[in-house]
């Protein structure tokens, strides 16, 4: 009985330890200066941008840690947000564990390097 139940102990840790990980994120939250990057509803949030945001959906793990995904960028316009249409591209680099995400909005392109962890600043915007 004791062999057995090691046994079974024993598989259900082993197949626990072993599923298979297609997130390219392996951390719950991502920073850089007042800016966070975290899971929201099915997807991902960047935010932490003045008056602004960035949604885009899953990450499957690509070639050389690299994706790219439709996101849309959403605005304040004074009024309510407005959102736009923007592809994703990012880059995770292992030896130095960072995010680097990279977005257009219209005519500015936006990167950020982004590290593990929540942001540990908060900026002040006036959205008018």
């Amino acid at each position: 009985m004791k062999k057995k139940l090691t046994f079974w102990v024993l598989g259900v840790l082993i197949l626990s330890s072993c599923h298979s990980r297609t997130e390219i994120l392996p951390s719950e939250a991502w920073s850089e200066g007042c800016v966070e990057l975290a899971a929201y509803q099915k997807g991902y949030r960047l935010s932490g941008i003045c008056c602004a945001y960035l949604l885009f959906p899953m990450i499957k793990q690509g070639q050389n840690g690299t994706f790219k995904v439709k996101g849309s960028y959403h605005f304040f316009t004074g009024v309510g947000y407005e959102s736009i249409p923007t592809e994703v591209v990012g880059v995770f680099s292992s030896p130095d564990t960072t995010l680097t995400l990279n977005y257009s909005t219209g005519t500015q392109s936006k990167i950020y390097r982004l590290k593990p962890g929540h942001a540990q600043m908060a900026c002040n915007c006036g959205c008018f």
